[in-house]
């Protein structure tokens, strides 16, 4: 019974992302833990970048988007121009966003509440770098299993992003 417990107690402390994939991005040496989603080959492509991971199987999945967003440009001016882009659409009071800083990166996450469901959008640039990137997110709450599950993979590729290691 002891030894139960402790093998019990093991594993449920290990962390979500030793149970996951991780993905590499050798251009700019980036790479993440994407839990338990599914790497879509057939969806994703190198140029322009634009990786699919999906939660559940097609046509009832959520895709979580890493994409490259812009080459040779600095993310505050990407930012402003998104900035505006809410304003010309009229939707900036359905957006949030926060700004996060770190030694490898600058980011941004926005966060729109939209008629259609929640978008997040994780848009970061390693600090080494004039490439902007980004994970990407429509929830669909009307598939509750697959969008728990992208939504945790989504946190998880931001909290185990990893530049230039």
């Amino acid at each position: 019974m002891k030894l139960r417990f402790i093998m019990l107690l093991v594993c449920f402390a290990l962390p979500f992302s030793a149970f996951g994939e991780t993905y590499f991005h050798g251009a700019e040496n980036i790479n993440f833990d994407y839990g338990s989603l599914k790497l879509n080959t057939s969806s994703s492509k190198e140029k322009p970048l634009s990786i699919v991971f999906e939660a559940g199987a097609s046509p009832f999945s959520i895709s979580v988007l890493f994409k490259q967003e812009a080459e040779k440009a600095l993310i505050e001016k990407f930012i402003a121009e998104e900035e505006d882009n809410q304003k010309r659409g009229g939707y900036e009071a359905e957006i949030s966003i926060n700004k996060f800083t770190s030694q490898k990166i600058t980011a941004y996450e926005l966060i729109r509440e939209s008629p259609v469901g929640r978008i997040n959008w994780y848009i970061f640039q390693p600090q080494k770098s004039s490439n902007i990137y980004s994970f990407w997110l429509l929830e669909n709450v009307h598939l509750e299993d697959e969008n728990q599950l992208a939504v945790r993979s989504y946190n998880l590729m931001k909290e185990t992003l990893r530049v230039g290691q």
